[in-house]
């Protein structure tokens, strides 16, 4: 069967990369934390093939569905991944699309019965729920970048980690003021004052839509103002000096957290912002609601709660005529 001599293309790397994700989230949900997994790697050096082979044909049979279907990667359904794999055999699947050169490697044909049953299994985990096979690939995506808990991983999310250390460095900094161990210095109010967050919210972008449709910003709109404002703290954070063994002051480490939580919103702000100029409607609630799944919603949530509390933080941390009110 012809196996490679295809060419690369965007919409090969979407699916290689969503490939990658999902059979990631089924190696940690079934081997747990990350040294559990090297510690594996380490005495069964032989599954590293075994987790290419599921990759390749996870993104293998994305691709077949939405070439065949005229359809964008992530507008496919999980559900018809799925039916595709339990369908095939070895030539089949090697039929379905040339894989590109770096594409990866489909497993030889004594394996590929296992390993497409072991695809599919992952598949009816991911859409476990009634009716979750109907969901496009991209919104399971993005609720599992999220969520992955919520799938039943033991990771318990990236972002809820880091907004559980933003709080515990918070509480920190204000114990150091309180007990003498840190004096806020000059520089540490001018940078609090940089930070923009004494200043009423801004909502830039995408375009607005009109008072009378939404009185309130699109989630667009609120994820691209934490984006960036992730980025502006993590740059401050470096402007701050450091104490003599090189490590971050208490003002910059606070920042880097906060900047860091605000970060993990920063793939699924640029997909959807791509989708978004793609189709070009007005940001509305209902186009959010076919795009923005509830998990990342709680996760947008929960990040202004931590940048409105480190907003108030600061506050106290500047003369009152400094404040800009």
């Amino acid at each position: 069967m012809e196996t490679t001599g295809g060419v690369q293309t965007a919409g090969w790397q979407r699916a290689l990369e969503h490939a990658r994700l999902l059979r990631g989230w089924r190696v940690a949900r079934q081997l747990g934390l990350e040294e559990t997994r090297d510690a594996y790697v380490r005495d069964h050096p032989e599954v590293v093939r075994r987790w290419q082979w599921e990759q390749t044909v996870l993104a293998v049979t994305f691709m077949h569905i939405a070439r065949s279907r005229g359809l964008a990667v992530d507008d496919i359904r999980l559900g018809d991944v799925a039916a595709l794999c339990r369908r095939l055999g070895p030539d089949a699947a090697g039929d379905l699309l040339p894989l590109p050169a770096g594409g990866g490697e489909l497993p030889d044909a004594p394996n590929f019965p296992d390993v497409l049953e072991t695809v599919a299994g992952l598949l009816d985990a991911v859409t476990g729920e009634e009716g979750a096979g109907m969901r496009r690939l991209g919104f399971t995506i993005r609720e599992l970048r999220a969520d992955p808990e919520g799938f039943g991983s033991p990771l318990h999310g990236g972002w809820a980690i880091l907004q559980r250390i933003a709080r515990w460095h918070l509480d920190l900094v204000g114990e150091m003021i309180s007990d003498g161990r840190w004096a806020v210095s000059r520089a540490d109010q001018d940078a609090a004052r940089l930070t923009g967050l004494f200043q009423p919210q801004v909502y830039t972008y995408p375009v607005a839509p009109a008072p009378s449709e939404e009185a309130h910003p699109s989630w667009l709109q609120r994820a691209h103002r934490l984006v960036g404002l992730g980025a502006s703290l993590r740059t401050l954070a470096e402007t701050l000096p450091r104490d003599p063994q090189g490590f971050h002051g208490p003002l910059a480490t606070v920042m880097a957290s906060v900047g860091g939580l605000c970060d993990e919103l920063a793939d699924t702000t640029r997909e959807l912002a791509r989708v978004w100029a793609a189709e070009r409607p007005l940001p509305t609630r209902d186009w959010e609601r076919a795009h923005v799944p509830e998990a990342v919603l709680r996760q947008t949530a929960a990040t202004e709660e931590a940048v409105s509390g480190f907003a108030v933080f600061l506050a106290g941390l500047t003369p009152a005529d400094g404040a800009g009110q």
